[in-house]
C-alpha cells in the first residue's frame, strides 16, 4: 500500500511526504513552477512542471530517472510505453524505461 502524498508546488517543487507520519520524505526541485498534479504510474513520478518538459521521477528516493523537453501534457501509460502531448498538440509516444522516442 502506498502511504506517499506527492504534492506540486509553484515554488519549483514536488514534495513526497509520508501519510501517516507528515515527515517529508524527499523533494525535488524542477527548475520551474509545477502546477499540474504529478502522475504516479507504478515506481515512477512524472511531472510536468510550466514550460519545463517532463521529468521521470523515482517514487522512493526522488532522484530523477530522465527528462525530456518540449513535453506539456500526459495522454496515457502502457506497462511500457507513456503517450504525452508537445507544446503544439502532436502526440509524442515514450518508453517508460528510458524516455526514448519511438
Amino acid at each position: 500500500m502506498l502511504l506517499d502524498l506527492f504534492l506540486a508546488a509553484e515554488d519549483f517543487n514536488v514534495y513526497c511526504i509520508n501519510k501517516d507520519s507528515g515527515y517529508v520524505r524527499w523533494e525535488f526541485i524542477s527548475g520551474f513552477p509545477v502546477k499540474k498534479a504529478p502522475r504516479i504510474i507504478g515506481k515512477d513520478v512524472y511531472l510536468f512542471p510550466q514550460r519545463g518538459g517532463l521529468f521521470c521521477l523515482s517514487t522512493f528516493s526522488g532522484k530523477q530517472k530522465w527528462w525530456r523537453p518540449g513535453l506539456t501534457g500526459f495522454l496515457a501509460a502502457t506497462r511500457t510505453q507513456l503517450l504525452a502531448t508537445d507544446r503544439i498538440g502532436n502526440v509524442v509516444v515514450l518508453s517508460r524505461k528510458d524516455g526514448a522516442a519511438y
